[in-house]
């Protein structure tokens, strides 16, 4: 009987530990019974901290926020990159009229859409 509650008391521990971490309390206390204590922390220290999560999530936004205007730059001589190969075949006779004036209508398009 002693032992059941010493397994039930260290799985609760084992549980509390889990609650701080990605896999929280009640799978870690879950595989604390099913298993033992001791592989229950196991899988609960392999298991990041939710701290960690958090640290890893705001990097990530800060590093996306931080390239946005470096890719805003590219996409945007790209665009006009092809603004100028569109006039090029216009001027060589290869599209129409209608074809480059569609082209260069969608192209401004979105490098408005690149200014908002």
């Amino acid at each position: 009987m002693t032992v059941f509650f010493l397994w039930f008391i260290l799985a609760i521990v084992v549980g509390y530990v889990g609650s701080d971490r990605r896999i929280g309390f009640w799978p870690a206390f879950f595989w604390s019974i099913i298993l033992s204590p001791l592989i229950g922390i196991i899988i609960t220290f392999n298991s990041t901290k939710k701290e960690e999560e958090e640290y890893r999530k705001k990097m990530l936004e800060l590093q996306q926020n931080q390239l946005k205007p470096q890719n805003d730059k590219k996409l945007r001589k790209n665009l006009e990159e092809q603004l100028v190969k569109a006039l090029t075949l216009y001027e060589k006779g290869i599209i129409s009229e209608q074809e480059y004036s569609e082209l260069e209508m969608g192209i401004k398009k979105d490098i408005d859409d690149l200014k908002e």
